[in-house]
């Protein structure tokens, strides 16, 4: 049962991966991603945490899209995930209605992923408008 489900798991990030490099070659857009090593250097430690973090597949995944975008030569950006799901991208407050659901200040109601992910695209695009600095890093692969 284990194995199974490690195998679906796997199997299931490859194919989630070759449908965004896809449509990413498709409308010739910049791929960003979560910056995972200023979290990962706040561990502090603890072997609760540390555990959890061993466990996370997010890095594995990255690399995966990582990989794949520099065989297809598409751009990646890498930012600062802090605060992406409690900020409105548009402005204004955000009212939280619970854990999952926010209300934005022009009335809609999402979720906070839909939120998070509004936002790490901004600061990608950021990215490509300022100087990149402190903020991140971009990496603009070429395929060999």
């Amino acid at each position: 049962m284990e194995g199974e489900r490690k195998t679906y798991s796997l199997t299931h990030v490859i194919i989630s991966r070759r449908r965004l490099i896809r449509i990413a070659k498709e409308y010739d857009v910049l791929i960003v991603l979560e910056d995972l090593k200023r979290f990962k250097n706040r561990a502090n430690g603890l072997r609760k945490f540390n555990k959890k973090l061993s466990l996370w597949a997010y890095h594995r995944i990255q690399s995966y899209i990582y990989y794949k975008a520099l065989i297809e030569g598409l751009p990646v950006v890498y930012v600062n995930p802090r605060g992406t799901s409690k900020t409105s991208p548009i402005g204004g407050r955000l009212v939280f209605m619970n854990y999952r659901w926010v209300k934005l200040p022009n009335g809609h109601l999402v979720t906070r992923d839909i939120i998070a992910s509004w936002n790490l695209a901004l600061r990608g695009l950021n990215l490509l408008t300022r100087d990149v600095g402190s903020r991140g890093f971009m990496e603009t692969p070429k395929a060999p």
